[in-house]
């Protein structure tokens, strides 16, 4: 599920517009340091932020289950728990 999905979602849900944007790394670059983050960590974040782009964390195991003791559930119904 994209950014831009969950978005929508959220959108729909609660009935206010929400849109999805992507930084490029010269944005966050300038952007990290004015929402406070602190300088030692915005490498870091920027990895991370690559690495969601290129959908190195878009596995499904069962680990959720597994500590939970019950299956996922979508993010739709979550939201629609949280936010009713």
């Amino acid at each position: 599920m994209t950014g831009a999905d969950r978005a929508a979602i959220i959108s729909e849900i609660t009935g206010k517009p929400l849109r999805f944007t992507v930084l490029d790394e010269a944005q966050l670059r300038l952007s990290l340091p004015q929402a406070g983050v602190p300088d030692r960590y915005i490498d870091s974040l920027i990895d991370i932020e690559k690495h969601f782009l290129a959908g190195s964390f878009n596995i499904v195991t069962g680990d959720v289950e597994r500590i939970s003791g019950r299956p996922p559930q979508r993010l739709r119904e979550v939201l629609l728990q949280q936010l009713a």
